[in-house]
């Protein structure tokens, strides 16, 4: 019931076979492998770090200095076993540095590489960071120029506003392109190539010294073996080293890859978990507001390096092996994955899903019981009626519904709207008259599991729950959660779309509509309904054990370029039928004679007749053998190519 995407060639060094499994999102997954992220916050810890390295250098060449005085002097040191900084000096000289990820040189052509070959050749450590001391005082100089980059949002005076409001918000009448330090400006967009250029000349620093800065950073904390010091603790370094792995980055991919990437130096919230995919910004002007539900947190200058091309990091993996195979749930259309990730397909096929019953019913309702139509559009979504409809719509399927029921919002903030709203209609009374209402916790990841384990054990207990999540949020990625009774119904408010005023999104969108010729419309569609599709198929653990209610509570799913984006299984039979646009009164109806038939015990001759047997499967495979050209294709069996890219 999976679709799949398998990557073939004789020609590989390793037999083995490569499965990403939930791979919907792996483009997502790539870009950010590729990404780093530092705050203000994050450049003052950083700076506290190297003032505790720099005392821990003082320290070790006060021990070494005594340990030569005891040896002059004939008496023995229980020191000699820590590392020496001399030792590290000489073995930076004499044998090839680990970057923790290789760049490999073929054809004079320099190759991003995963993994390191003894064979290749290596460059040795510049002469001006070998030296514990000398780096120090090179990495306070990175550190202090990001500063400056970033001091610019908070001393601009839109800026200052733009805090307090909306982002993206401009004095009227600035139409200046340039973003100097001076601007107005409230984001800053350049390419890597001019960031490096106004780094070196600002700071004096050579390029080349700049790629080993990551790798430098690693070596001088093994050396200080930071694990085994409780003074140090490898946490507390990972703003430094989160600094020193963009500015390895920065430098190592400006010459062969500068237009896939970006810099953005904009506000946003630090504590974010993606780059800006959760259009929580769209109310920004809500933020910590007094009484409000959940309680936000300011944004802060930031500075992310962006990747924009999924290729750069999945390229080395499909290089590497002979069959990397790519399978998800959501992977739906098939045809968009291979233009995303750059290689040349070669089979794809979509398995059929084998019901014993039914055990799925999606259905769409576009419009409440008095007709009007529900959605999460931006003319619609403060609309009293859609909310007073969206409210209506899940009391009654929470009075029908048994065990637990998932709801999934476009965006934190208008999860946090309409909870206000529907605490003064009232709505959220009738709802704990049916189920324990739980709400996913935008910042603290601890606080959303001890949410999660409560609400699992309302449904165990027979006292049912709801949860309310969003879509791009924590919840929406637990694919073994949620299934079962805790799962048996998921809605999905709106269409979680990007947030298309992000400066990052935008960058990856309009990269993919130059150099991979696909409209920005097509994937703005392509993206919303693989994580609608996510959140539908976290519910569903086995088509033999477990059945679910899918909902998509929006017109906009009525039109034909999203509809067909849904993944085969969920859609197959008389599932179309079910798909056409419902009112509220309707569908309620039809939910509750379907969850007739769904909760009925499975016979289990039926099931043994749907398994397969070890002769199954090898009649199977040489059926497949005789005949390549299968109806109901779905799996990419995929050939690698060389992207000729920008």
């Amino acid at each position: 019931n999976e679709d799949a995407a398998v990557s073939t060639n004789n020609n590989k060094q390793s037999d083995a076979v490569v499965v990403f499994d939930q791979a919907h999102n792996i483009d997502s997954i790539c870009m950010n492998i590729l990404s780093v992220t530092i705050h203000s916050t994050c450049l003052d810890q950083a700076t506290r770090s190297l003032g505790r390295l720099s005392s821990e250098i003082s320290r070790r060449k006060q021990m070494t200095n005594n340990t030569n005085g005891n040896n002059n002097n004939g008496s023995s040191s229980s020191s000699s076993s820590i590392p020496s900084l001399q030792d590290e000096y000489e073995s930076l000289v004499d044998t090839p540095i680990d970057h923790g990820v290789f760049f490999r040189k073929e054809n004079n052509k320099k190759e991003f590489s995963l993994y390191t070959n003894q064979s290749e050749d290596w460059e040795p450590v510049p002469g001006n960071i070998r030296r514990a001391e000398h780096f120090i005082g090179f990495l306070r100089k990175i550190i202090e120029y990001y500063k400056v980059q970033l001091r610019w949002l908070t001393t601009s005076p839109n800026a200052k506003v733009n805090n307090k409001n909306m982002i993206g918000s401009k004095k009227n009448g600035n139409t200046n392109a340039n973003t100097n330090e001076n601007s107005n400006e409230t984001h800053r967009k350049e390419s890597p190539l001019s960031f490096l250029h106004r780094l070196t000349n600002s700071t004096g620093l050579e390029a080349k010294a700049l790629r080993f800065t990551y790798a430098r950073l690693l070596s001088l904390l093994r050396t200080f073996q930071i694990t085994s010091y409780p003074l140090l603790d490898s946490k507390s370094f990972a703003s430094l080293l989160a600094v020193a792995d963009l500015t390895s980055l920065l430098a190592n991919h400006v010459t062969d890859h500068n237009s896939k990437f970006t810099i953005v130096t904009e506000l946003s919230h630090m504590d974010s978990s993606s780059p800006s995919y959760h259009d929580e910004q769209e109310n920004a002007d809500m933020n910590n507001q007094k009484g409000g539900m959940l309680v936000r947190k300011d944004k802060v200058p930031t500075l992310q390096f962006v990747c924009l091309d999924a290729s750069l990091a999945l390229s080395p993996i499909l290089e590497r092996f002979r069959t990397v195979v790519l399978t998800s749930t959501a992977m739906s259309p098939l045809e968009f994955y291979p233009k995303l990730l750059q290689f040349t397909p070669t089979l794809m096929h979509a398995f059929p899903l084998s019901f014993s019953q039914n055990c799925v019913y999606p259905t769409i309702i576009a419009r409440g019981s008095d007709q009007i139509a529900m959605s999460t559009k931006t003319s619609d979504r403060t609309s009293l009626s859609v909310v007073r409809n969206y409210g209506s719509l899940l009391v009654e399927l929470c009075s029908i519904i048994p065990d637990g029921v998932v709801v999934y919002f476009p965006s934190y903030s208008y999860m946090e709207s309409l909870l206000q709203e529907w605490d003064a209609m009232g709505i959220l009374r009738q709802l704990t008259k049916y189920k324990l209402v739980f709400l996913e916790e935008v910042y603290d990841l601890n606080q959303t599991t001890l949410t999660l384990d409560n609400y699992r054990l309302a449904c165990d207990t027979g006292r049912g729950g709801i949860f309310f999540a969003v879509a791009r949020g924590r919840v929406s990625e637990c694919s073994q959660m949620l299934d079962y009774h805790y799962g048996r119904a998921t809605i999905v408010f709106g269409l979680p779309i990007l947030y298309s005023q992000s400066q990052i999104v935008q960058a990856r969108v309009d990269y993919c509509q130059t150099y991979l010729e696909i409209p920005s419309a097509e994937y703005w569609n392509f993206d919303a309904m693989r994580q609608a599709s996510k959140c539908l198929a976290n519910t569903l653990r086995s088509p033999l054990t477990d059945y679910s209610i899918f909902v998509l509570a929006d017109i906009r799913y009525n039109h034909k370029e999203k509809r067909s984006k849904l993944p085969g299984w969920m859609v197959a039979g008389d599932s179309q039928q079910q798909l056409e646009p419902m009112s509220t009164d309707h569908a309620v109806q039809q939910i509750r004679s379907v969850l007739r038939h769904m909760g009925q015990p499975i016979l289990q001759p039926v099931v043994r007749s749907l398994l397969w047997t070890r002769e199954d499967i090898l009649l199977r495979n040489r059926k497949t053998t005789t005949d390549t050209t299968m109806s109901s294709a779905s799996v990419v069996v995929a050939e690698p190519v060389k992207s000729e890219g920008p």
